[in-house]
């Protein structure tokens, strides 16, 4: 009796560890699949920054020749860098990842914190210009007058102003201030 209950938990355990290595394969095969899929614009944005790096040094004729050739390798080394990622897959990347981690700790971490700021400016650039259009809060309503309004009583009002509710704050008559209704319906 003890023996079948052990056996179907066995069978149990088993049909578990089956699914879930089917999952991290179909999991892995996915991921793969995403790299291999992107890997193309990663090396064309590689060959562009290798471009640029060119393009700055040919410009740098009245500076040190040191800082040109600077320029000028790190051009190189973008573009053997675009050059590699074009030719190998996604399993050859992540081993070459794995192997530069292992071989070089220092430099993998360092070169994961400047990938890490670099993507840290181009978001904050994004969110920068997409406030812009709202106003500095993005939310295209005005905090102080909402702020005032939800509170009860406005301290100093200078003028009329209202979100787009109609609501704000009345103009200063005899140094007091107070919430107004410009409109609309309650």
């Amino acid at each position: 009796m003890e023996t079948s209950t052990r056996s179907g938990g066995g069978d149990l355990r088993e049909e578990l560890r089956s699914d879930a290595s089917t999952i991290t394969d179909s999991a892995k095969q996915r991921l793969q699949s995403e790299v291999d899929a992107r890997k193309g614009t990663a090396a064309e944005q590689a060959k562009s920054i290798s471009s640029a790096l060119d393009t700055a040094a040919g410009e740098l004729k009245d500076s040190p020749d040191w800082l040109q050739s600077m320029f000028r390798k790190g051009a190189q080394t973008v573009q053997q860098f675009a050059e590699s990622i074009d030719q190998k897959d996604s399993r050859q990347l992540t081993r070459d990842v794995q192997q530069m981690a292992r071989t070089n700790p220092a430099t993998f971490l360092g070169a994961c914190a400047l990938a890490g700021f670099a993507a840290a400016r181009v978001l904050k650039a994004g969110t920068e210009s997409s406030s812009d259009a709202y106003g500095d809060s993005g939310s295209g309503f005005d905090q102080t007058t909402n702020s005032q309004f939800s509170s009860g009583l406005a301290s100093s009002g200078t003028g009329s102003s209202s979100d787009s509710q109609g609501f704000g704050t009345s103009s200063t008559v005899g140094g007091t201030s107070s919430p107004a209704y410009s409109g609309g319906t309650l």
